[in-house]
């Protein structure tokens, strides 16, 4: 049900079973209520917009890979006497994406969409874009974002252009996975990572203007963006490629390489050594 949006589950309802709402894409919010005692195998799973759940306080099973594939699940409220806590996989992996499981609903969201329909999270001085459920295609990213969730626009494949403003930090893995119309993307100064996969298969992109501030490039970056020609750096002094992810973590040995041409460039990131970790020293 991929338009799916909302769902109310009566208090008569005392299980909910195998893949029930998998698949619903468009879901943001669901409230599993008291009377409820088991979620079934892949209940909510690949549920990719939904950011919120409640657990009532009635269950006691949850199915394996109930929650999976739940990217931007980042708030949890567990009412229940199961022991769910933030990244870790038990429990169907409700709480692997979290980035806070509370145990009363007294506790405040920090999650709260805007007029222009971006899902932001924000705790203290951190401004998380968790996702985007407007109806733009070329979007200017709010002014106070720090950082881009990872999956926050994954598969919006009407997206044509992005300005990401100055105060973002860093942009998460799979941001734009599979956004295949996008055309442009600008890249604020502050931005220091660009996670893995970020841009893959976003086959309209011909150009990407790498900036100064850019320290550290996952792997796959630019993988499968078989239109993109051009990859310019403005600082090309330092860049060193790595085929694991701790040395690139450390930013230790590895191979420095030569990212002075644009033209060249796409046969280091999208061809021959796609796969790499990037870092500048």
């Amino acid at each position: 049900c991929s338009s799916l949006t909302s769902v109310t589950i009566g208090n008569s309802v005392e299980s909910i079973g195998r893949y029930a709402f998998g698949d619903c894409d468009s879901l943001v919010a669901i409230t599993i209520p008291d009377f409820v005692t088991s979620i079934g195998y892949r209940a909510f799973s690949d549920c990719s917009s939904l950011t919120s759940v409640t657990i009532g306080n009635s269950v006691t099973s949850i199915g394996e890979e109930a929650f999976y594939y739940c990217w931007k699940l980042v708030e949890v409220y567990n009412l229940s006497s199961l022991n769910i806590t933030a990244g870790s996989s038990s429990y169907g992996y409700v709480g692997y994406y979290a980035k806070n499981v509370y145990t009363s609903l007294d506790t405040p969201s920090k999650l709260s969409t805007d007029s222009n329909g971006y899902i932001i999270y924000t705790d203290g001085e951190d401004k998380i874009l968790v996702g985007y459920v407007g109806n733009e295609t070329e979007l200017t990213l709010p002014d106070g974002i720090t950082e881009i969730y990872e999956y926050a626009f994954r598969d919006y494949t009407s997206l044509t252009s992005v300005t990401i403003g100055n105060s973002v930090e860093s942009i998460g893995s799979f941001a734009f996975y599979y956004c295949s119309s996008l055309t442009s993307v600008t890249i604020g100064n502050s931005v220091e990572s660009i996670g893995r996969y970020a841009f893959y298969d976003c086959d309209s992109l011909t150009s990407v203007t790498i900036g100064n501030s850019v320290e550290s490039i996952g792997s796959y970056v630019f993988y499968s963006c078989d239109s993109l020609t051009s990859i310019t750096f403005n600082d090309t002094t330092t860049w060193y490629r790595v085929n694991n992810s701790s040395d690139w973590e450390n930013k230790t040995g590895g191979t420095q390489v030569d990212v002075s041409t644009p033209t060249d460039n796409d046969e280091l990131f999208v061809d021959s050594y796609c796969y790499y970790y990037w870092y500048k020293k």
